[in-house]
């Protein structure tokens, strides 16, 4: 995983985001960029969409 970006309707869930993504990224986490929004699709019930990126391991 190289970058993360994700996306709240509420700023306010970043601190508990930010702990539960360090359960899987225990070490360096990757590059993230946070964006607050008005809304997500499907419906409001979304709170947090997350955008990943990530190449695949060379053999």
């Amino acid at each position: 995983m190289v970058k993360l970006v994700q996306y709240f309707t509420n700023l306010d869930h970043f601190p508990l985001y930010a702990k539960v993504r360090g359960r899987f990224f225990p070490g360096e986490p990757p590059v993230s960029t946070v964006v607050g929004v008005s809304g997500l699709m499907p419906s409001a019930d979304v709170l947090i969409e997350v955008e990943a990126t990530a190449y695949p391991a060379r053999k």
